[in-house]
């Protein structure tokens, strides 16, 4: 039902504090995803070390955040 969108048709009927909770959630988590990605891409290219943005662990900050 999420994969096909099916669920969009019954969100119309969801109260708006729902609707925005949900869409708060679903942009946290859309931007937890592109943070993996980014740093997945850095370790792939040799980049991530501790002058990056990834929280000052390094290597080790990058394994954190994908355990999350």
């Amino acid at each position: 039902m999420l994969q096909s969108g099916e669920i969009a048709k019954h969100l119309d009927f969801v109260g708006h504090g729902i609707r925005t909770k949900l869409d708060e959630i679903k942009r946290k988590e859309v931007d937890r995803l592109r943070q993996i990605i980014r740093l997945q891409m850095k370790l792939q290219h040799g980049t991530a070390d501790d002058d990056d943005d990834d929280g000052g662990g390094g290597r080790r900050g990058i394994v954190c955040c994908l355990l999350v």
